[in-house]
């Protein structure tokens, strides 16, 4: 399946305009510099009004007709004959109603000289595909619209032609025949690998088959848009628009309430990931002040998320304060860099801290997630040393990784995020925090939030218990 234009794209037309001359001195402009790609496997669908050029534009694939100026091309050559490796199917069946389905089949076996065996045992195969075994002795007149059309796609891919080009070949079935139809070009297409150009001017019908529609405007057929219709293209497109693409919350075994504390470290450009690198160091510290464990991850290769695991009874009212409170905090204390206000004209050269995220409608469930840009970057769980690795360095790329090297961390470091699930930590409460709606110092709230020297990280670690009272002692003398 295509997912985008392809480098080498199986056909293309290429600022492709062509002139009828429909009587003396008269012409017709059908279809005006119009230029677009197909890829091999590709289900493209040409969408348009009656008379709009696209059958025109088949045509000329078909090396029925030329361009006026521009030019059609297969596998990167003109197309200026007859081109047999691209067949085509009409809309009327055109079956010879003198022979039977096989002898319909092996027609165009016969022309290219194949022995009575090989057409034999080819005919047989694609009957098979279509679903027709059984009728192999009937004639055209003995089946049904449906019936025929599937003995003329037989017969297209017997000859093994490396386009199919379809001119609505559906148009004149009933409605419940044309969706069946509809769902056996889908099952040969996907079995056979065909590349596949399909006129409709159904749009329900070009949203059930293609991969991509090309969208003609009105005569003279222009190239309107072109719009993505499958689900690995949607994503890929999604992701390279920096659109974040999260699980559905029904995927997470409990909503009901929080299992931790998350913040988003978003920088405001020219602010990057070792701005976000400093931030997280100095909620590390504020967290540790409460005998609290945190773990960092990165947000693509842009900032930083860190989690404080709960999985204790708490709800989102009593996270959203604690985290909105910090976020004021911090913003309080390092107003040159961090910013807890949402609005985008505010973090310019900052760091905003999102305590939004520890809400009902936004709780974090995804690890890892990948963004297709130039260069494809996952969020990826990381260790506190390589925080304070990347503020060292000053290297926004130093935590930059792509999905081949988060697997190969995996497999070395095993899963990061892992205590998230089970380790059980208590919300800290103490005086003064409830007045998350007031500014730190107006509320009483002040901590020392500095990077932790190295030597004081190898000092043995108190209780959680008695850090999270020394906590509350050092927050009420402030």
């Amino acid at each position: 399946m295509a997912q985008q234009a392809p480098m080498s794209p199986v056909l293309a037309a290429r600022n492709v305009t062509k002139v009828f001359t429909t009587g003396k001195d008269q012409s017709l402009l059908a279809v005006d510099n119009l230029s677009f790609e197909i890829g091999d496997g590709e289900f493209l669908c040409l969408l348009g009004a009656s008379g709009c050029g696209k059958s025109t534009i088949l045509n000329m694939f078909a090396g029925f007709i030329q361009p006026t100026s521009g030019e059609v091309l297969l596998r990167d050559k003109p197309i200026v004959d007859i081109e047999p490796r691209c067949g085509m199917i009409f809309q009327s069946y055109a079956l010879f109603p003198w022979k039977t389905v096989r002898g319909n089949v092996e027609f165009g076996l016969l022309m290219k000289g194949l022995s009575r065996a090989e057409r034999r045992e080819r005919a047989a195969a694609f009957i098979e595909m279509v679903n027709l075994r059984g009728f192999e002795e009937h004639y055209p007149a003995e089946l049904s619209g449906g019936m025929q059309q599937r003995v003329t796609i037989a017969r297209l891919l017997a000859a093994d032609p490396e386009v199919l080009l379809m001119d609505e070949p559906f148009a004149a079935l009933d409605a419940m025949t044309r969706q069946v139809m509809q769902e056996e070009l889908l099952r040969i297409q996907e079995r056979s690998g065909k590349t596949v150009v399909f006129i409709t001017h159904s749009i329900d019908e070009a949203l059930i088959l293609s991969h991509r529609i090309v969208v003609m405007s009105a005569r003279p057929g222009r190239v309107k848009a072109i719009l993505a219709n499958d689900l690995p293209t949607l994503v890929w497109m999604a992701n390279l628009a920096a659109i974040e693409l999260h699980p559905s919350l029904s995927m997470a075994m409990e909503i009901e309430r929080p299992t931790m504390i998350v913040f988003d470290l978003d920088p405001g450009p020219p602010a990057n990931i070792v701005q976000c690198a400093q931030v997280g160091l100095w909620l590390r510290e504020i967290f540790e002040h409460f005998g609290l464990q945190s773990f960092p991850k990165t947000s693509g290769s842009k900032g930083l998320q860190i989690y404080v695991p709960l999985n204790t009874s708490t709800s989102y009212e009593d996270t959203k304060s604690f985290a909105h409170a910090l976020a004021r905090l911090l913003e309080d204390q390092h107003r040159d860099l961090v910013v807890s206000d949402m609005k985008k004209e505010r973090r310019k050269g900052k760091v905003f801290v999102d305590w939004s995220q520890n809400d009902q409608h936004k709780t974090t469930i995804s690890v890892y997630s990948l963004r297709a840009r130039e260069h494809p970057t996952v969020s990826t769980p990381v260790k506190w040393e390589e925080v304070a690795q990347l503020l060292k360095k000053k290297d926004a790329t130093f935590l930059a990784f792509q999905a081949e090297q988060v697997i190969a961390r995996v497999e070395k470091l095993g899963d990061l995020f892992e205590p998230l699930l089970e380790l059980k930590q208590k919300l800290p409460k103490f005086p003064g925090l409830e007045a998350a709606d007031l500014p730190a110092k107006e509320s009483g709230l002040g901590i020392s939030a500095q990077p932790v020297p190295q030597e004081a990280s190898r000092k043995k670690k108190a209780k959680p218990a008695d850090k999270q009272k020394a906590a509350g002692k050092r927050l009420r003398k402030t």
